[in-house]
């Protein structure tokens, strides 16, 4: 979430942690609320320029996009976790 915030220049994004699930996030934008894959994708092509590129990942089923975004979510978190076990 820090990273799409530093790169929304126009405050365009409303990103909050979905409640209760601390490897998930939700995009309120002015078209909808979204969640997993599809608030990843939706948040980096309104950053614009090569980002939106990321439109063609939209192509592939929500419940695969989804799948593989949990997976990626739980190694990050899990990551985050031992670093700040480590003091790292």
């Amino acid at each position: 979430m820090d990273w799409l915030a530093r790169r929304d220049k126009h405050s365009r994004l409303s990103l909050e942690p979905l409640d209760g699930v601390s490897d998930s996030v939700i995009l309120k934008d002015p078209d909808g609320t979204w969640t997993e894959s599809t608030a990843i994708l939706r948040s980096v092509e309104h950053l614009g320029g090569i980002w939106r590129m990321a439109r063609l990942l939209r192509l592939i089923p929500a419940p695969v996009r989804n799948a593989a975004y949990r997976f990626v979510a739980r190694r990050r978190t899990t990551a985050v976790q031992a670093a700040q076990n480590t003091g790292g």
